[in-house]
């Protein structure tokens, strides 16, 4: 990534073009992107949004006919993304990618049977991204704390049309040990 700044863009440091004549010359071996990454602002909410969003248009594109498949888009540390990949699996969505991906190269497809949900707030400009390859927002509460996360998993639920027991028996576990673990912390907070 070339990620412009204040001093790139005061000296109106071309970094789109550089980025195109960068990727040409090494690709396909190297992809080179770029995205504004200049302000107080961007450095704190929307740096991330603005590097997700700058790597759409690389995703490749989902055939038409291809199955419903779930996004989770937001930089997610992999313990993170293998505990919601089995948490999904629980409920019943196997086919589960993450945004952004693990390795550069795999990139998932993206088409209008893609549903996403987003793990971190401040993704809008790479949700609409999204929406404008055909993929679908799910609406959900960011997976923070046993309600949030319940939420999270419940959108993928129903739109999934999982049934609400077997969704309910498949989240219990992590309730429960959620429960257990904040038990002690409970009693000094009230």
């Amino acid at each position: 990534f070339l990620v412009g700044s204040c001093p790139s863009e005061v000296i109106k440091l071309d970094l789109s073009r550089a980025a195109q004549r960068l990727a040409r010359a090494h690709a396909p071996r190297v992809r080179v992107l770029n995205y504004s990454g200049s302000g107080i602002e961007t450095t704190f909410t929307q740096g991330e949004d603005a590097c997700l969003a700058a790597l759409v248009p690389e995703m490749p594109q989902a055939a038409p006919d291809a199955p419903p498949s779930l996004l989770v888009v937001g930089a997610l540390a992999d313990v993170v993304e293998d505990q919601f990949a089995r948490a999904l699996a629980a409920i019943g969505i196997a086919s589960v990618r993450f945004f952004p991906p693990r390795s550069a190269d795999g990139l998932p497809p993206v088409g209008p049977n893609t549903r996403f949900l987003l793990a971190q707030p401040f993704l809008a400009d790479t949700a609409r991204a999204l929406e404008a390859r055909g993929a679908r927002h799910l609406q959900a509460p960011f997976p923070l704390g046993v309600e949030g996360t319940t939420g999270f998993l419940e959108a993928a639920a129903a739109a999934w049309q999982v049934d609400d027991r077997h969704f309910r028996a498949a989240v219990a576990p992590g309730i429960e040990r959620a429960q257990r673990a904040l038990e002690r912390y409970r009693a000094v907070l009230q």
